[in-house]
């Protein structure tokens, strides 16, 4: 067995501490609190096991896959190409992750293809166990990460001479870039800014805060990011909420807007477009829908199950995460909300693409008089009304 290529692989995973700190330190402190809970330790080292398991597999697959092509081109002119093609490949790619510090472009769209091409969101195993098991499963799921470090480790553990030596390597970059990960775990569960409450505790104050507001008012940002896209868009404008279920948001930039709902309607209005959207109320926001405690007709721990979320607490602001009851895999949910007050200034929701849609509100007004004019919608002269297909048209106003 060649020590070189080993001490090699040990080196890379020291050498890449501080990468995997930064691009997997925060998701491995979520998995840990959220399979953990109290005993995140056990579940840290559970994703370890399993990260390390698959690393060590993938090892002995890559160095068989390399020396099987090897035979094979000794004894075919026809193979010999595609083995020297492999080797030039090999090199080019360890050049480019040397000179540029970074994963050269056309991997990294190898990699988002590949995500779309498979919108795997989980094993289900993993998604059915819970505890240090599914910390396990998730860290055996490790390996399939798009990052080039693991790569350019791969690569290395190829050119092992046997399985066994190829999984050595890859043990050795395991135990390498552990440290950087386990670092994380320590300095994660609490802020500068304090001890965080519980999330029962911050979701209980939440609902109870709102279960006394019958009305309030503020202004809004919205920021919405398309992760196979690389691309962003924001708006923003002003919103106004009334119990029971009615509501109305006015978009001011980019591009105006207007969804209204007098409780039993939902409007929305694009004047660009000239199309109004006219659907029954209780067909867009029930009470699963995870904003529906500001209408009235819902509450929050009647449908989602309180988590804690990664960002833990600052000095000013508290976040809790939300998984849903029902076992459906509807993404990340998270709320933010201000330490003092304890009113809701920011939400956001992460589908299981990886697009992000983020609600920030601001100047908040509670129990404010509000005019009954403000949730009526008048259709303007021209534009179409379209109702959804499969969706009873609600009754005229």
């Amino acid at each position: 067995m060649s020590t070189s290529l080993i001490a090699a692989g040990l080196l890379m995973g020291m050498a890449s501490t501080p990468h995997c700190a930064l691009m997997c330190g925060a998701p491995c402190a979520a998995i840990a609190r959220r399979c953990g809970g109290e005993r995140s330790g056990r579940a840290l080292a559970g994703w370890h096991v399993g990260r390390a398991a698959a690393y060590i597999v993938a090892g002995a697959v890559a160095a068989s896959a390399v020396a099987l092509i090897a035979t094979w081109s000794a004894g075919s002119a026809f193979v010999r190409p595609l083995w020297t093609m492999l080797q030039s490949a090999v090199l080019v790619l360890g050049l480019a992750l040397m000179f540029s510090g970074r994963t050269p472009r056309w991997v990294d769209a190898a990699a988002l293809g590949l995500k779309r091409a498979v919108p795997v969101q989980g094993p289900l195993a993993a998604r059915r166990s819970k505890g240090m098991q599914r910390a396990t499963l998730m860290g055996l799921a490790w390996v399939a990460m798009p990052c080039g470090v693991l790569y350019g480790a791969l690569a290395v553990a190829a050119l092992a001479a046997s399985p066994l030596e190829g999984a050595g390597v890859m043990a050795a970059f395991a135990l390498g870039s552990a440290p950087g990960l386990a670092e994380t775990k320590v300095a994660s569960p609490k802020t500068a800014a304090g001890d965080c409450p519980d999330p029962a505790t911050i979701v209980r104050k939440l609902q109870s805060r709102y279960d006394e507001t019958g009305a309030f008012k503020s202004k809004f940002r919205q920021e919405m990011k398309v992760a196979s896209l690389g691309v962003s868009d924001e708006s923003e404008g002003t919103v106004v909420f009334k119990k029971p279920g009615k509501m109305r948001w006015d978009f001011a930039a980019p591009h105006a807007q207007q969804i209204v709902s007098d409780g039993a309607t939902l409007w929305i209005y694009q004047p660009d477009d000239q199309q109004v959207l006219k659907a029954p109320f209780t067909g867009a926001f029930v009470s699963s829908t995870p904003v529906s405690f500001l209408l009235g007709v819902g509450r929050i721990t009647d449908k989602f199950e309180p988590h804690v979320d990664v960002r833990g607490c600052t000095a000013t602001r508290l976040y809790v995460g939300l998984a849903a009851k029902n076992g459906e895999d509807v993404g990340a949910l998270a709320f933010g909300v201000d330490r003092a007050s304890f009113d809701i200034v920011e939400a956001s929701v992460t589908d299981p693409l990886g697009n992000v849609t983020t609600l920030t509100f601001s100047d908040i007004v509670r129990n404010v008089e509000i005019p009954a004019t403000t949730f009526e919608f008048q259709v303007p002269a021209g534009a179409d009304v379209i109702t959804p297909p499969g969706v009873a048209a609600p009754p005229p106003p």
